[in-house]
């Protein structure tokens, strides 16, 4: 049975969508509790944002490192 899991890609799609809530679970933490949804929230709003912004985040990243040198 995980075999076929990891062969469909409805698994990845929803391993890639819930994140947060499959990391606590494999770390312990219930996944009915108020700190895994909390993170599933803030990972919904910042995802989409990183990814819009990446490049000026890439930008600055880049531009920070220049600076630590």
């Amino acid at each position: 049975m995980n075999m076929m899991e990891c062969i469909s890609p409805l698994y990845w799609v929803q391993l890639v969508v819930f994140l947060p809530v499959k990391l606590c679970g494999y770390l312990g933490i219930s996944e009915t509790k108020a700190i895994p949804k909390l993170l599933q929230a803030v990972y919904w709003l910042l995802a989409p944002l990183l990814l819009i912004f990446r490049s000026q985040l890439y930008e600055f990243i880049v531009q920070l490192l220049q600076q630590a040198k």
